[in-house]
């Protein structure tokens, strides 16, 4: 697979609320872009390893994010290959990331891990909570793009994230952007979504517009039981069922992304 950027495009996948579909969304972006000729990462930040156990793996729990942060492994060494997309796999003991990676200075080891990689792009999913992850994943990243669900708890933390980010920017160590917001799950009624959901999908989509001064995408992901099953099986949902709803629907996202970042950059 060649390379097609001069160095990796970084793009974090994110909400603070767990549930809306973040690592869905990741997973199915590296499988559609790996499965389209580009060279893609994953990498797991969160301690729940949502998508190293929806990877198609065998896990080493030695070779980890968490060995590469503290330095005892080297990011080459904890790559783990699939067909289609590369993973950095999660670690439970992330969960403590608070507190072993108290010093400044460990904000930025994420970004500095990844710069000499040679990768199109690298997915970050991002764990749910506020913690030091989150800030080493805003601070290695070109864009971030914004997961949420119909429900009010996905908005929490969306104002604070917004905040970090202007912060880090203003610090001069980060200059990711907000590439959009993506609403997952959205229940259909007669082939489309009721009234009820269009009315609420713009009532929040509005309202994160405002916080991350970034349009929703156009696309959202229609909910189905297949992205389950396909989990169980290690599997996107591309590769299980590319015909059911969900399927088409990153199809179309993962298109809408890059012409976003082609315009963007």
């Amino acid at each position: 697979r060649r390379v097609l950027f001069r160095s990796a495009t970084v793009i974090t996948i994110a909400n603070q609320k767990g549930g809306v579909g973040k690592t869905t969304t990741c997973r199915e972006l590296a499988y559609i872009w790996g499965r389209q000729g580009k060279k893609v990462l994953a990498i797991d930040t969160d301690p729940q390893k949502g998508l190293t156990l929806r990877s198609p793996i065998e896990e080493d729990k030695k070779k980890t994010l968490k060995a590469v942060l503290e330095g005892y492994v080297s990011v080459e060494d904890a790559i783990i290959k699939t067909e289609y997309y590369d993973i950095i796999p999660g670690d439970k003991r992330l969960k403590n990331s608070s507190i072993d990676f108290s010093y400044t200075e460990d904000k930025t080891a994420l970004k500095d891990i990844l710069n000499d990689l040679e990768y199109d792009i690298i997915l970050i999913d991002a764990a749910p909570g506020d913690s030091i992850l989150y800030d080493m994943s805003y601070i290695a990243s070109d864009y971030i793009i914004v997961v949420a669900d119909s429900s009010p708890e996905a908005l929490t933390g969306i104002a604070e994230m917004k905040n970090s980010v202007s912060r880090y920017q203003t610090e001069g160590l980060s200059n990711a952007k907000f590439l959009g917001s993506l609403m997952c799950r959205v229940k259909m009624a007669f082939g489309r979504p009721s009234n009820l959901y269009t009315e609420r999908y713009n009532e929040l989509s509005t309202y994160i517009k405002d916080i991350i001064n970034a349009a929703p995408f156009d696309t959202y992901i229609r909910d189905t039981d297949k992205c389950g099953t396909a989990n169980g099986f290690k599997m996107a949902v591309n590769e299980y069922n590319d015909t059911c709803c969900a399927a088409e629907d990153y199809m179309k996202l993962a298109d809408e992304v890059l012409e976003r970042i082609k315009k963007a950059s």
